[in-house]
């Protein structure tokens, strides 16, 4: 099985993977971007800090990202991705 070929951005697979799921825990993202825990944490941590992500706590828990969080990742998107999106090649 051949790797999806990711953009040059090393927080891309956490950011991809929060917008498919909507929320998950550090564990899962590093299960889902094959990334170790730790570096998952600090891409998180990073996101945070930009305004991109952020950690709800409660009956829900989990990492997601915010409005600005899912409008930034989608602008890392390859162009293949984008043009499979919008119904051209």
């Amino acid at each position: 099985m051949s790797k999806c070929p990711t953009p040059a951005r090393p927080s891309f697979p956490v950011v991809h993977d929060l917008r498919v799921r909507g929320f998950a825990d550090s564990a899962d993202v590093a299960v889902a971007t094959g990334l170790e825990i730790d570096a998952v944490g600090a891409h998180l941590a990073d996101l945070e800090a930009a305004g991109l992500a952020r950690y709800r706590d409660g009956r829900v828990s989990g990492w997601m990202l915010t409005s600005d969080g899912r409008t930034h990742g989608r602008s890392w998107w390859p162009p293949s991705w984008t043009a499979l999106g919008s119904g051209t090649r």
